[in-house]
This record gives structure tokens, C-alpha cells and sequence, in this order.
């Protein structure tokens, strides 16, 4: 079993839930339906900004990479109610796909249910350790990303392996679970992830494109068994694209020597003092 030979995922439009979030973050009070927080997050619709980011996102990808129906022999999309429409508005109302379970968002549980305002003050403790750790904080009756998210990420990939092999593969997914796939498929440490995740310059925006590819972008004849490049375009904002939209090599071999994984591990400070344990 092999990767396809292009591998692309997007995130859905914004979202109604996204306005309500965005709007808590800046600590503002929006008059909106109180529905919307109420309702599964699985039902939440796409606004109108976020039909048209899926629409540009449509036209990039057939213009840098092929047209939706002819290149992409898979195309998947979550099944939650934003990916869907998201799916539809790329690619338009003829163009069929495929439901992948595995793609669904992050489940966050009460904690996300829960006003930010009040989410410290309720759960304290989850609440540092997403800070702290957000690849292995679990949200309070959802789901932690280094588990859950991850096992359903590696099941996506398996499916990639397993029946697309050398082909070209699109899936409509989520910002929590697009930022586990790099985790996944770019091989990171935690500490890694958590930088990546932390650097406002690689955000994953609405409509956010991430782009694997085993075809060297310089060099259409060299073909790698692996995935051996990484490129993230935001269509609506091309200029503010992570690594300016450019393509990133990725590492041949991520193995790591003793000695550098030692490296990695003197990052982090011993809390004892150094007396004890010694006899």
C-alpha cells in the first residue's frame, strides 16, 4: 500500500458558531439567536461569508491543482453540516462525494458548550491544561486530540493508503482535526505540535487549504513513495498564507539518534534536585 500521489484537505466555511466564538474571544456581546448555542455542534450552518470563501476555495484549488471532478478520483467530506456545505459549494451541486466518518470535529464536550466568560471559573483545571497541553487536554465530556482525534486520523490515512494509492485525494474536514493531521502525517513531537499550533503565522482559517504532495513541486519526474511536501494556501487571504503560500519539504527520514532524542528531552528541565536517587 502506497499514499496518493496528492492528498488535500480543506476546512469547511465559516460557520454561525464561528461569529458567536470570534465574537467571545474579543470579550463583545452579539445579539444572536440563542439556538445557536444550544444547537449540536454538528448542525451548525455555514454563513453566507463562508459560502463564498468555499466558492474561492473551489476556484484556487481548479486552478493550481485540476478541476475537482476530473483530477480527484476520491473526494470525502465530514459528515457535520458545515463540511457538507462546504463540499458542495467547492466543487458545485453535480459533483459528487463520499462520507468519511472519521472526519468529524473535535467533540468538546461541556466545555464547549459553555460560554468563554465562564469556562475558567467552571472548569479550572481543564481549562489550564489547555494552555498548558492542548494535545492531550481532554475537554470536559469530549475528547482529548492526542487520542481520540489522532486514532481517527490515522484511520482517514489508512483509507488514503488502503484504496487511493498514486491517486489524487480531497476531504473537507475541520480546524482541530486538519491541525492532528499535520500532527499525524508530518511525523511531530508534541512540542513541535504545540509551536506549530501556537504560531499565529500557520493558522487554519476558514476555507484553509493544506496540500500534501509526493510529486516534487520542481520536478514533475521525481516521484517519492512518501509524502514529501507540505503547502498551505489561504484563498481569501493569499498574502497572509502560512510560509507565504510556498511549498515545504518535508524531512526524508525522521528517525532520531540517542543522542538526539536526548536533545530533545534536555529541553525540559528536571524538577528534583539532582541529590536525590544518588544512594
Amino acid at each position: 500500500m502506497g499514499m496518493p500521489r496528492n492528498l488535500v484537505f480543506v476546512r469547511h466555511g465559516e460557520s454561525e458558531a464561528n461569529i458567536l466564538q470570534q465574537a467571545e474571544k474579543r470579550g463583545e456581546t452579539l445579539d444572536l439567536p440563542p439556538e445557536l448555542r444550544d444547537r449540536p455542534d454538528w448542525m451548525q450552518r455555514l454563513t453566507p461569508h463562508g459560502v463564498e470563501q468555499a466558492k474561492l476555495a473551489g476556484a484556487w484549488i481548479s486552478e493550481n491543482i485540476g478541476d475537482l471532478d476530473e483530477t480527484f478520483e476520491a473526494r470525502y467530506y465530514s459528515s457535520f453540516i458545515r463540511a457538507r456545505e462546504t463540499a458542495a459549494h467547492l466543487g458545485g451541486a453535480a459533483l459528487q462525494w463520499r462520507k468519511h466518518s472519521m472526519l468529524h470535529e473535535r467533540d468538546w464536550g461541556h466545555f464547549g458548550t459553555t460560554p468563554r466568560s465562564e469556562q475558567a471559573e467552571k472548569f479550572p483545571r481543564t481549562t489550564q491544561l489547555k494552555q498548558d497541553a492542548p494535545l492531550y487536554a481532554r475537554m470536559d465530556g469530549g475528547e482529548a486530540l492526542a487520542d481520540s482525534v489522532t486514532l481517527r486520523v490515522r484511520d482517514f490515512r489508512d483509507t488514503a493508503k488502503r484504496k487511493w494509492d498514486n491517486k489524487n485525494l480531497i476531504a473537507v474536514t475541520h480546524g482541530d482535526t486538519i491541525g492532528v493531521v499535520r500532527y499525524v502525517f508530518e511525523d511531530m513531537l508534541p512540542e513541535t505540535w504545540h509551536d506549530v499550533s501556537n504560531d499565529p503565522t500557520q493558522r487554519i482559517g476558514n476555507c484553509a487549504i493544506l496540500w500534501y504532495t509526493r510529486v516534487n513541486p520542481e520536478d514533475s519526474n521525481d516521484i517519492r513513495p512518501y509524502i514529501g511536501w507540505r503547502r498551505m494556501v489561504q484563498p481569501d487571504d493569499l498574502e497572509n498564507s502560512p510560509f507565504e503560500g510556498k511549498w515545504q519539504s518535508l524531512p526524508d527520514d525522521r528517525f532520531m539518534s540517542g543522542e538526539e532524542l536526548l536533545e530533545t528531552v534536555e529541553n525540559v528541565p528536571r524538577l528534583f534536585p539532582n541529590t536525590i536517587g544518588e544512594g
